[in-house]
């Protein structure tokens, strides 16, 4: 009887033992299941990434591998955009001035919109959509659009995305620090005064503010081609948490300098700027200021702007 209860016990045993490595084995193999059904998107190579209009393979890759983790806009509508007939390609790298100025959008119709809204409508209208067609919704004070039920943030339109294009590659730049805009009472006493003395520097102050584009119908192009001249374009505080100053100066291939204090939003997104007054490498090395712009101007394009030549390629 007890040799029996003996061997009953190591039949148990090796019962629970065999269910044990069994279960094991059906839990590492659903691993290796789950594994291997989570593809990455393969990495681009050289070739392919030295395709997209010749632009430097480094600051591409780069761009890509920082920003990999943030929904865009293509993530809604890079189907839609992909079928246009009528857009035009940006211009290649390194080209001539002359051939980004050709960009220049014909003359639009005044208005009293938000430039926000501007951009907007013309953006669509350059990816040959048709506004009328499209819910949309304007958040101004969040930065942000909404089309078609899709969060995106301040889009720019294609043609001034390219006019701008020459000033993210141009390494002669003659302006150090530029601004151009209102003098209001905290302007006046700001940080911003502090600019004014140094060696090339631009500091312009009128009462045009964002009004040229509305009340002409033509985009303030002489604004754009000082922001295209300039290493640092300066972005003080506005009237909410956001400047167009600071996506300007990155679509124009300058560092933005900002206000010292917590910008999430640009930390999240990836752009390198200088806060005002405080050290920065950028300020102090040229060759690392022209990479950071053009990883910005990656990063822009991809986050504020319906052009796909980059979006799509890292998808």
């Amino acid at each position: 009887m007890v040799l029996t209860k003996r061997r009953l016990s190591e039949a148990l045993m090796v019962a629970f033992i065999s269910g044990v490595l069994f279960a094991q084995r059906k839990f590492f193999l659903s691993l290796k299941v789950v594994y291997t059904s989570i593809q990455l998107p393969p990495i681009p190579s050289e070739r392919t990434a030295s395709d997209l209009l010749g632009y430097p393979i480094d600051a591409v890759l780069q761009a890509a591998k920082s920003i990999s983790t943030i929904p865009l806009v293509s993530t809604c509508f890079n189907s839609s955009i992909n079928v246009s007939s009528c857009r035009q390609p940006l211009p290649p790298y390194d080209s001539p001035i002359n051939v980004c100025k050709s960009f220049r959008a014909q003359n639009g119709t005044p208005t009293q919109n938000l430039l926000q809204q501007v951009h907007l409508e013309q953006a669509m209208a350059e990816e040959c959509w048709d506004p009328t067609t499209r819910d949309v919704e304007i958040q101004h004070r969040e930065a942000r659009n909404v089309v078609d039920g899709c969060p995106v943030g301040i889009i720019f339109p294609r043609s001034l995305i390219a006019y701008c294009s020459c000033g993210v590659w141009n390494t002669n730049k003659q302006i150090s620090y530029y601004f151009s805009g209102i003098m209001n009472t905290e302007r006046k006493g700001s940080w911003l005064m502090s600019y004014r003395n140094e060696t090339d520097a631009k500091i312009y102050f009128s009462v045009n503010g964002r009004s040229v584009r509305k009340n002409t119908g033509i985009y303030d192009y002489p604004y754009y081609d000082k922001l295209m001249s300039s290493r640092f374009a300066l972005a003080p505080d506005g009237d909410f948490p956001w400047t167009y100053r600071f996506l300007e100066g990155i679509m124009c291939g300058a560092i933005p300098v900002v206000s010292k204090r917590l910008q999430p939003e640009e930390q999240e997104l990836g752009y390198e700027y200088c806060e005002a007054l405080e050290p920065c490498e950028l300020l102090e090395d040229e060759g690392k200021r022209i990479a950071a712009a053009q990883r910005n101007w990656l990063r822009f394009v991809r986050r504020h702007s319906f052009v796909t030549e980059l979006n799509s390629h890292f998808l």
